[in-house]
């Protein structure tokens, strides 16, 4: 399982309360989306399915 520790941030995008931040993950391709509320998101990559993830890099 990957840790998700070598990231590149992708962007934002406006959301209703905020924005959301994208990040990929250059170890296993998935993309991370940290929502306003400080909950993360993983898509794609190993697994391949939208779940809340934990990933330590994203915690600003």
């Amino acid at each position: 399982m990957c840790n998700h520790t070598r990231l590149i941030y992708l962007g934002a995008q406006k959301a209703y309360d905020g924005y959301n931040h994208y990040f990929k993950c250059l170890e296993c391709g998935a993309v991370l989306v940290k929502l306003p509320s400080g909950k993360i998101f993983k898509i794609g990559g190993a697994g391949a399915e939208l779940k809340e993830a934990s990933a330590a890099p994203i915690m600003g």
